[in-house]
């Protein structure tokens, strides 16, 4: 997967324009200082012996805060540069095609990622950081799930609703409404004015989303390994591995329909059609030659 220079500094614009807006002050703010040491010295009826080290001392404290700022800023956009060079020469040697599903919400990686899947692996990868993203930037590396070693996927967790609901009670008495009330008013209006005030109850609506897609993957040692994705990643694997589900793996009667499924959909006229489906995942480097040839006498053989 290759990045062009212009591609890498797209993703700097950002960061190095908020680190360029900081060298203005952090120049003029000296320069300003000196300005209105001279013209309090030339014009103002005041004792330059107290007021120059004052003023002086004024200029030096926001000059000192702006290059703190601006060396604070400099160190995150280098870190930024860093991260963001080390992802470009990991990427170098992975070959991602050229459409992949992208899951957006964050994962082991800690940001977004791709995904594509052969006949014989799932490959996970993680999508360029940005630099509001790059500091959850875990590890640059391709994850990849042996299909034949995934025991079943599942989903776990709930999403659930809650209304948080703030605000109401009062402030107590308003003691100086009513001394100015009864300066304006006399009594009665120290009255009206002095009354506490109610604080609006506002309702908000939280979502927890707990749920995620569990995969169950033999390890070599033959532990079994359970690894956590993102919700959403439970539906792609069922477009394209719906007999992994572990609802089919552990009854019986649902494997039994999905498998007489799947053999009623390739005993059809549309094994011409997945042969074609095949080739194009060949010519766009979805698999590679060896899965299309074993994937290819799979159907054939069924003819």
């Amino acid at each position: 997967m290759e990045f062009s220079k212009k591609d890498i500094e797209s993703v700097l614009l950002k960061p190095k324009r908020e680190m360029n807006g900081l060298k203005v002050p952090m120049f003029v703010f000296p320069v300003s200082f000196a300005v209105i040491f001279v013209i309090v010295q030339n014009t103002a009826d005041i004792d330059m012996r107290v007021a120059g080290p004052i003023i002086g001392i004024m200029g030096g404290i926001f000059t000192l805060a702006f290059i703190s700022a601006y060396s604070t800023k400099y160190k995150i956009v280098r870190d930024f540069e860093n991260v963001l060079q080390a992802y470009v020469n990991a990427a170098k040697s992975i070959s991602i095609p050229d459409k992949p599903y992208e899951i957006d919400e964050n994962s082991s990686f800690g940001v977004p990622y791709y995904v594509w899947f052969s006949p014989t692996k799932i490959s996970l990868f993680p999508k360029m950081p940005t630099y509001e993203n790059y500091k959850n930037l875990k590890e640059v590396r391709l994850g990849e799930f042996q299909i034949s070693k995934i025991k079943y996927y599942y989903t776990s967790g709930d999403k659930y609703y809650e209304n948080k609901i703030s605000g109401g009670g009062s402030t107590g008495p308003n003691v100086a409404g009513a001394i100015i009330g009864e300066q304006i008013a006399g009594i009665g209006g120290a009255i009206v004015m002095g009354q506490s005030k109610t604080n609006p109850i506002e309702s908000k609506l939280i979502v927890h989303d707990e749920r995620r897609t569990v995969i169950a993957y033999r390890e070599d040692q033959g532990m079994i390994t359970k690894y956590l994705l993102p919700f959403d990643f439970y539906e792609v694997l069922y477009d394209l591995l719906p007999d992994l589900s572990r609802d089919i793996v552990e009854n019986p009667l649902k494997k039994a329909q999905a498998s007489s499924k799947q053999e009623q959909e390739i005993s059809t006229d549309q094994i011409e059609a997945k042969l074609k489906k095949l080739l194009d995942l060949r010519n766009s480097g979805l698999i590679d030659d060896q899965d299309y040839q074993e994937q290819k006498s799979k159907l054939l053989n069924k003819m």
